[in-house]
Protein backbone atom coordinates (compact mmCIF):
# COMPACT_ATOMS: atom_id res chain seq x y z
CA UNK A 1 0.00 0.00 0.00
CA UNK A 2 1.51 3.27 -0.67
CA UNK A 3 0.40 6.16 1.66
CA UNK A 4 0.25 9.77 0.52
CA UNK A 5 0.56 13.01 2.32
CA UNK A 6 -1.77 16.17 0.55
CA UNK A 7 -0.07 19.57 1.43
CA UNK A 8 -3.19 22.17 2.44
CA UNK A 9 -3.04 23.77 -1.13
CA UNK A 10 -4.15 19.94 -2.48
CA UNK A 11 -6.95 19.71 -0.86
CA UNK A 12 -7.83 23.51 -1.64
CA UNK A 13 -7.51 22.66 -5.12
CA UNK A 14 -10.13 19.25 -5.15
CA UNK A 15 -12.58 21.49 -2.86
CA UNK A 16 -12.87 24.43 -4.97
CA UNK A 17 -11.59 23.27 -8.14
CA UNK A 18 -9.22 25.94 -8.20
CA UNK A 19 -7.22 26.86 -11.75
CA UNK A 20 -4.04 27.73 -11.85
CA UNK A 21 -2.90 31.91 -13.00
CA UNK A 22 -2.38 30.30 -17.15
CA UNK A 23 -5.38 28.16 -16.46
CA UNK A 24 -4.17 24.79 -15.14
CA UNK A 25 -6.79 22.83 -13.92
CA UNK A 26 -5.76 22.20 -10.59
CA UNK A 27 -8.48 20.93 -9.28
CA UNK A 28 -9.22 18.22 -11.87
CA UNK A 29 -5.37 17.10 -11.33
CA UNK A 30 -6.01 16.75 -7.30
CA UNK A 31 -9.19 14.89 -7.97
CA UNK A 32 -7.91 12.54 -10.64
CA UNK A 33 -5.06 11.76 -7.94
CA UNK A 34 -8.02 11.21 -5.11
CA UNK A 35 -9.65 8.83 -7.78
CA UNK A 36 -6.37 7.11 -8.43
CA UNK A 37 -5.19 7.06 -5.06
CA UNK A 38 -8.51 5.18 -4.65
CA UNK A 39 -8.85 2.96 -7.06
CA UNK A 40 -5.43 1.29 -6.38
CA UNK A 41 -6.32 0.94 -2.82
CA UNK A 42 -3.40 3.57 -1.00
CA UNK A 43 -3.78 5.41 1.81
CA UNK A 44 -4.10 9.04 2.37
CA UNK A 45 -2.20 10.21 5.61
CA UNK A 46 -4.14 13.29 7.47
CA UNK A 47 -2.40 14.96 10.23
CA UNK A 48 -3.93 17.20 13.21
CA UNK A 49 -1.73 20.35 11.87
CA UNK A 50 -3.51 19.69 8.62
CA UNK A 51 -6.84 19.14 10.20
CA UNK A 52 -6.35 22.78 11.58
CA UNK A 53 -5.17 24.27 8.41
CA UNK A 54 -8.37 23.03 6.96
CA UNK A 55 -10.38 24.71 9.43
CA UNK A 56 -9.41 28.33 8.72
CA UNK A 57 -10.95 27.99 5.64
CA UNK A 58 -13.61 25.38 6.00
CA UNK A 59 -15.99 24.36 8.66
CA UNK A 60 -15.36 20.70 10.38
CA UNK A 61 -18.68 19.25 9.09
CA UNK A 62 -17.85 20.04 5.45
CA UNK A 63 -13.84 18.78 6.12
CA UNK A 64 -15.43 15.65 7.14
CA UNK A 65 -18.74 15.23 4.49
CA UNK A 66 -16.12 15.59 1.84
CA UNK A 67 -13.31 13.11 3.06
CA UNK A 68 -15.98 10.35 3.87
CA UNK A 69 -17.46 10.95 0.55
CA UNK A 70 -14.16 10.15 -1.08
CA UNK A 71 -13.97 6.59 -0.11
CA UNK A 72 -10.49 6.41 0.48
CA UNK A 73 -8.39 4.86 3.47
CA UNK A 74 -7.55 7.65 5.91
CA UNK A 75 -5.41 7.49 8.71
CA UNK A 76 -5.38 10.44 10.93
CA UNK A 77 -2.46 10.63 13.55
CA UNK A 78 -0.86 13.82 15.46
CA UNK A 79 2.49 15.15 15.54
CA UNK A 80 4.88 15.34 18.27
CA UNK A 81 6.75 17.57 20.36
CA UNK A 82 10.21 16.76 18.75
CA UNK A 83 8.61 16.70 14.90
CA UNK A 84 7.56 20.60 16.07
CA UNK A 85 10.77 21.51 17.35
CA UNK A 86 12.65 20.19 14.25
CA UNK A 87 10.07 21.83 12.08
CA UNK A 88 10.73 25.07 13.72
CA UNK A 89 14.76 24.45 13.60
CA UNK A 90 13.80 23.53 9.37
CA UNK A 91 11.64 26.64 9.24
CA UNK A 92 14.33 28.96 10.61
CA UNK A 93 17.31 27.55 8.94
CA UNK A 94 15.82 26.86 5.31
CA UNK A 95 13.24 30.15 5.77
CA UNK A 96 10.48 28.94 5.04
CA UNK A 97 7.39 28.65 6.98
CA UNK A 98 7.02 26.76 10.12
CA UNK A 99 3.70 24.63 8.38
CA UNK A 100 5.71 23.97 5.18
CA UNK A 101 8.68 22.45 7.27
CA UNK A 102 5.99 20.38 9.52
CA UNK A 103 4.29 19.30 6.52
CA UNK A 104 7.24 17.89 5.14
CA UNK A 105 8.05 16.03 8.55
CA UNK A 106 5.10 14.87 8.51
CA UNK A 107 5.02 13.01 5.06
CA UNK A 108 9.07 11.65 6.10
CA UNK A 109 7.82 10.64 9.08
CA UNK A 110 4.90 8.63 7.86
CA UNK A 111 6.75 7.16 5.05
CA UNK A 112 4.12 9.45 2.66
CA UNK A 113 4.68 10.54 -0.59
CA UNK A 114 4.31 14.64 -0.27
CA UNK A 115 2.29 16.30 -2.97
CA UNK A 116 1.95 19.54 -2.92
CA UNK A 117 2.68 22.97 -5.01
CA UNK A 118 3.83 25.10 -3.09
CA UNK A 119 7.25 26.54 -4.48
CA UNK A 120 8.68 26.74 -0.61
CA UNK A 121 9.23 22.49 -0.37
CA UNK A 122 12.18 22.36 -2.79
CA UNK A 123 13.79 23.71 -0.06
CA UNK A 124 12.90 20.97 2.32
CA UNK A 125 13.74 17.78 -0.98
CA UNK A 126 16.16 17.35 1.66
CA UNK A 127 13.61 16.22 4.57
CA UNK A 128 10.61 14.78 1.89
CA UNK A 129 10.66 14.80 -1.92
CA UNK A 130 7.68 16.70 -2.93
CA UNK A 131 5.10 15.80 -5.99
CA UNK A 132 2.94 17.62 -7.83
CA UNK A 133 -0.83 15.85 -8.36
CA UNK A 134 0.17 15.86 -11.89
CA UNK A 135 3.03 14.16 -12.03
CA UNK A 136 1.20 11.31 -10.02
CA UNK A 137 -1.24 10.45 -12.10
Amino acid sequence: MVKYYLDTCIWIDFFEDRKGSKGEPFGEFASRLLTKIQKENNQIMLSDHLLNEFKRGFSLSSILHILDSLQIEMEGFSYSISQDAEAQRLAKDKNVPFEDALHAILARDSNAILVTRDKHFKKLSSVSNPFKPETLI
